[in-house]
């Protein structure tokens, strides 16, 4: 409805005489279209436009609520949506209309999605690799937590009655007291020993829980990772040394309260009974901290190669699932090989070859 379109638009006289169309020979062209509020003399330009003018306002308003509904998506959607003023200026006779969605998504909206699923696929991998080290710390602080060897006593009833054959009062206890302090020094020393190894273990995990990946892989492969979880239990041999030790003083300090002056011979036979036992004690528990060391070795050995095997082989299957990827993008841009027109053809194939 062209006149519709004229009364819409508050310079619709303007348009008129500026095409030079408010001639005498285009005066009824003019009166069908803006209406017959205009004046028979086309002369007298200021009646003209005020009757337009005021046959526009009330439409105005209602294009101008009509011009917002669809252009409201955005200034990419319409030829100018600035204002509405620039509109009834440069485009008044035709109507708004849409243009077609901004292109660029046809080429943003398949490279972000691409570039979703390879990082999926590589969060699952980095994923994969840390909770494979958080395990392995995990169960050796297990391992730690439950190391509380229980030392076997040794048998005191032969030293006692040796005693007893020298002349030596010994009281009925004498066995249970060597006993119980052999059951103390082991529990101490294994307390010892475990709490030394918690720490390290404890403090790594802490750091590898709020690492990330690039920092954790590096800590991994320049072996300061496997050289930090073994030195849980560096200094273990010392520790056992002290202790085996302290033990003996204290037993020793058990024979030197028994009243009176103790013969030479009874004096040789305590300490070689005692320090034989002292033997036994550091023995014992350095048994038990190389078996665990053992243990954690070999479970450490088995989360490198595990590690190695993961990230070689999630790279060669990255290569292939990233190869598919820009491969489907490369179809989508530049047509599949051989479709199209030679120049398309070509472009395809290039791009299919590059990746």
């Amino acid at each position: 409805n062209r006149r519709g379109n004229c009364q819409m638009c508050p310079e619709g006289t303007r348009y008129f005489e500026k095409n030079n169309l408010l001639g005498r020979r285009f005066k009824n062209d003019v009166r069908k279209l803006c209406g017959d509020g205009m004046s028979s003399d086309v002369h007298d330009e200021s009646s003209s436009h005020s009757s337009s003018s005021s046959d526009c306002k009330p439409r105005r308003r209602r294009h101008h609520r009509r011009y917002e509904d669809s252009c409201s998506f955005g200034s990419s959607y319409c030829d100018d949506s600035s204002t509405y003023s620039s509109y009834v200026s440069s485009e008044c006779s035709p109507p708004c209309r849409p243009v077609p969605l901004n292109c660029d998504y046809e080429l943003k909206t398949p490279i972000i999605n691409m570039g979703e699923r390879i990082f999926e696929f590589l969060k699952n991998y980095e994923d994969q690799y840390k909770k494979a080290v958080v395990l392995f710390l995990t169960r050796i602080l297990s391992q730690i937590d439950g190391f509380a060897p229980s030392y076997p006593s040794a048998d005191y009833e032969p030293l006692i009655e040796q005693l007893e054959t020298l002349g030596v009062t010994v009281p009925s206890n004498m066995a249970a007291d060597l006993a119980a302090l052999d059951a103390a020094e082991a529990t101490s020393l294994a307390g010892t020993i475990r709490a030394n190894a918690q720490k390290v273990i404890g403090d790594l995990l802490a750091r590898v829980n709020t690492m990330c990946y690039l920092d954790l892989m590096s800590l991994v492969t320049s072996g300061l990772f496997a050289s930090q979880v073994t030195s849980a239990f560096s200094n273990t041999q010392p520790i056992i040394t002290i202790a085996g030790n302290d033990l003996f003083t204290k037993q020793m300090a058990v024979f030197q309260r028994l009243p009176g002056t103790l013969p030479s011979a009874a004096i040789t036979a305590i300490t070689n009974a005692l320090q034989a036992n002292k033997n036994n004690f550091v023995t014992f528990f350095t048994t038990q901290t190389t078996n665990l060391q053992t243990d954690v070795q070999n479970a450490l050995t088995a989360l490198i190669t595990a590690l190695t095997t993961l990230t070689s082989t999630t790279s060669t299957e990255f290569t292939q699932f990233a190869n598919s990827e820009i491969g489907a993008l490369t179809g989508r841009i530049f047509g599949s090989s051989g479709s199209g027109s030679d120049g398309s053809g070509s472009g395809g194939s290039s791009g299919g070859s590059s990746s």
